[in-house]
């Protein structure tokens, strides 16, 4: 019965270890969900920088508005060198727009991957978790029926024993030896 108890104890001690693991893992995936806010708090750094770049976009183009409003000759040397700036300044936000939707895309994929991952991961420690209280179960019901098969045949010898006992006379097997 102490071996028994002995033996559940290493058991539930066991299964409290595991249990810690899991925390650590949980742990872990709680970390790279910070992480992976952290990221997107980033993308909308960078999505309010393109507004921004929006706006002044938005600016010069009502400045160059202004202008054309202000003088014959100067409007046109003014507009020339606010249509080269306007031309420059919307090529360089095109590309800073196109960058800034191949990283966020890239950045998604990235994530779905890492996502898929740690579920594929987590998927099989459970797996492996469950398989082995499964396995601890099964050895425990192995050696719980052992024991019951066990007092079963003691029981049964005891009865044979006992039948016995009853069956024959005492005072003729002490006559026997005395």
């Amino acid at each position: 019965m102490s071996d028994e108890l002995n033996e559940v104890k290493v058991d539930i001690a066991l299964i409290k270890k595991d249990i810690k693991q899991i925390e650590r893992f949980f742990n872990k995936v709680d970390n790279a969900v910070d992480d992976m806010s952290e990221i997107a708090k980033n993308l909308a750094v960078q999505q309010t920088v393109i507004k921004g770049f929006e706006e002044k976009f938005e600016y010069l183009k009502d400045k160059l508005d202004d202008q054309k409003r202000v003088g014959a000759e100067g409007r046109l040397a003014i507009k020339d060198e606010l249509d080269e700036y306007k031309d420059e300044f919307k090529q360089e936000m095109m590309l800073s727009i196109k960058e800034a939707k191949e990283d966020h895309a890239r950045l998604a994929l990235e994530t779905k991957q890492w996502n898929e991952a740690k579920h594929k991961e987590t998927i099989a420690i459970v797996e492996a978790l469950s398989k082995n209280v499964e396995d601890k179960i099964d050895a425990h019901e192995e050696r719980l029926r052992s024991l019951e098969n066990t007092k079963w045949y003691i029981l049964g010898i005891f009865a044979v024993i006992t039948f016995i006992l009853q069956a024959v006379d005492i005072s003729s097997i002490v006559s026997l030896f005395g």
